[in-house]
């Protein structure tokens, strides 16, 4: 279950499937701003959060269909696998209905009074909204059926129906402007592709778990298991998504959806970089996993392979992003998202990699089966980020919204590593040292950008990553972390 064949294996598969929507969104996201204008796309990117964050309302049931699903997967007693699996999906259907409601109420309050837009988009908007509510029963059923799949290891089949979805994603509004610049057939059409996604889940997980074929049972037993799990997992599945899609909302609250088109742009090419960190710890939250109850030290010595590849992968972009922000947004989007975006650019670039860190702690403490300890941080941390980030969208605009994004999730790292330490073996000098290198390479960072003559900023880039990349290697990784990037290396080959 966990071999490093596996392991990378799983890594670069998602790893891939995620790159692909990156290079469409380069390409896409420029034509949408053209086609609809800056106010339509700040709604359409309103909606993307709202498919994302609405088919994460599962009551947790998504990642404890993954963790228990894998651990059963090793034992010899597997009768009970079928029976969690379809009470999960069964549950997770109902919540779906729940939110859809939800959200259908909150729809007329939402696009009325709490975004500042044109009342001639007021019915589009509504539209759109009343569409997505509708369907967030396939959204969350959807996520179960692909969780069961990750506790199965098939990544690549998973990826094979997630690289069209999240490239239709992009690609359908799109299409859709050659007929007419109303969002409201483009949503439809998102849908129908997200439905499809959801059939061909399905349809694997009948063929990957044979568990399933023996027949519906709802089990009240695996139904209160499950909920007992995900229950605290609920919490960080409504509080979290919350918070990082926050900022969107008061920006089009407090200035306007022009402005959200000002910072969703970086946010969502900043943002890409989340495709490291995602096929590290996804793959790895069912390794977390499987080894809770047997081997602690398995789990500290894979929490920390999962930090150093983050950040011997990430660091060097999350650098070049920020040293190169200005010339960045001027190629891509012009000189108007150069002038308005570059800071925010930079600032939410520190704030992807230490939440990229993050993403390795957090499947750490959830795959351990303490998801109350998520929660419970992320609980503390909501009051505070909410009047930051109002504090700040005041005072200091689009700017303030990317400093109290950045400020939320940097702490959140710090707590869960804090939490990490007592967990499992790590030592607590990985928390010195992750802070240390974060004040050092942010100050390097920095003063690199601030160079106004580009072939100096080129020339001392190349020294710096190079320098990085090297110390990195041979000081920092072991000799199993050596090994396990020539099994990444290998697995594409096998």
């Amino acid at each position: 279950m966990i071999s490093g064949h596996k392991l990378a294996s799983g890594a670069i598969w998602t790893f891939f499937g995620q790159l692909l929507p990156l290079l469409v969104a380069l390409f896409a996201i420029p034509l949408l701003i053209a086609g609809y204008g800056t106010e339509r796309f700040g709604i359409l990117a309103l909606i993307w959060v709202a498919i994302g964050y609405f088919g994460l309302f599962d009551l947790g049931m998504g990642r404890a269909l993954t963790q228990l699903v894998a651990r059963m997967s090793g034992d010899s007693d597997r009768s009970t696998v079928g029976t969690t699996i379809w009470t999960g999906l069964v549950l997770m259907a109902g919540i779906g209905v729940v939110g859809g409601v939800l959200l259908a109420i909150a729809t007329h309050v939402v696009v009325h009074s709490l975004l500042t837009m044109p009342p001639s988009l007021f019915g589009e908007g509504e539209k759109s909204f009343y569409i997505i509510a509708a369907t967030v029963p396939v959204l969350t059923t959807s996520l179960g059926l692909r969780g069961v799949l990750e506790a199965k290891l098939r990544f690549g089949v998973i990826n094979a129906i997630s690289i069209p979805l999240a490239t239709l994603t992009l690609l359908v509004p799109l299409l859709f402007l050659q007929w007419s610049d109303s969002l409201v057939p483009a949503v439809v059409a998102l849908i129908a592709c997200r439905g499809t996604g959801a059939a061909l889940f399905l349809f694997f997980c009948l063929k990957f778990v044979p568990e399933m074929h023996r027949g519906f049972r709802f089990s009240k037993k695996a139904m209160f298991r499950l909920l007992r799990f995900g229950s605290w997992m609920t919490v960080s599945n409504i509080v979290s998504p919350i918070m990082v899609n926050l900022d969107r909302f008061f920006i089009g609250s407090v200035l306007s959806v022009a402005a959200i088109a000002y910072y969703s742009a970086p946010y969502d090419l900043v943002t890409k970089l989340w495709i490291v960190p995602a096929s590290i710890s996804t793959v790895l939250f069912p390794a977390f996993a499987a080894s809770s109850g047997h081997s602690r030290t398995k789990s500290t010595s894979l929490h920390l392979q999962g930090i150093k590849f983050v950040a011997f992968f990430l660091s060097p972009l999350v650098f070049v992003t920020v040293v190169f922000a200005p010339e960045l947004l001027r190629i891509w989007l012009g000189p108007d998202f150069a002038r308005e975006s570059t800071l925010v650019l930079q600032i939410l670039a520190v704030g992807v990699l230490t939440n990229s860190i993050a993403h390795v702690s957090f499947a750490l403490v959830q795959g351990m089966g303490r998801a109350d300890v998520t929660a419970k941080l992320h609980l503390l941390e909501a009051p505070v980020y909410v009047a930051l980030l109002w504090w700040g969208v005041s005072e200091f605009g689009i700017e303030g919204a990317a400093i109290a994004w950045t400020v939320r999730v940097t702490t959140d790292l710090f707590l869960l590593l804090m939490a990490a330490t007592r967990l499992t073996a790590m030592p607590i000098a990985v928390l010195q040292t992750v802070a240390l290198a974060f004040l050092i390479g942010t100050a390097i960072t920095f003063l690199i950008a601030g160079i106004s003559a580009v072939i100096v900023k080129i020339a001392l880039s190349l020294f710096v990553v190079a320098g990085f990349l090297i110390a990195f290697w041979f000081v920092l990784l072991t000799d199993d972390d050596r090994r396990f990037v020539r099994a990444v290396a290998a697995a594409p080959k096998r």
